[in-house]
């Protein structure tokens, strides 16, 4: 397991007030914690961290960060490829990989879908014989339609939306 440096994110992570509980719901993380991320937005009070998940194996991930009243942990993570030029993402992390089980739209007020989640579990092992655990995941991603085409972050014009996740994960 990787040590657990205390920094200024743990300082602000450890803040929080008593009785605070991150619950957001699918809509709330898709427009006001992905999309402003995407939009380099200032973000509301959260408790998401900026995490690479598949380097970790979910129990050693989540040793590493202290749920407060919570019951999931919630992470930033970037998204990466199976393979150069494909749309495929790898989800092979040390010691096993995460299957993907459904993908849901997610829908705003206006019953317009604004993003997607995927329901994934964790199996211990090599992709396709794995040892299924009780680790499980649900995968944000945005609607690439509700982001304006020209994103302007730090003075630069980017055409493609920047790839990123958000993921709760859990043990059930």
């Amino acid at each position: 397991m990787v040590p657990v440096v205390l920094n200024e994110t743990d300082d602000y992570f450890n803040s929080m007030p008593p009785g605070f509980r991150f619950v957001p719901t699918d809509e709330v993380l898709i427009l006001c914690y992905l999309r402003k991320k995407l939009l380099n937005e200032p973000l509301p009070i959260n408790r998401i961290r900026h995490v690479n998940i598949y380097q970790y194996h979910p129990r050693d991930l989540t040793a590493m960060y202290d749920l407060l009243r919570e019951s999931e942990w919630y992470y930033f993570t970037p998204i990466t490829r199976k393979y150069v030029n494909s749309s495929r993402p790898n989800r092979v992390a040390p010691n096993g990989f995460w299957k993907p089980r459904m993908n849901n739209p997610i829908k705003d007020r206006n019953n317009e879908v604004v993003g997607y989640r995927t329901s994934l579990e964790f199996y211990e092992g090599k992709y396709p014989n794995g040892n299924k655990t009780g680790w499980k995941m649900n995968e944000y991603t945005i609607n690439e339609a509700i982001i304006p085409p020209n994103i302007n972050t730090n003075g630069k014009t980017r055409i493609k939306v920047p790839q990123i996740y958000i993921d709760a994960i859990f043990f059930r």
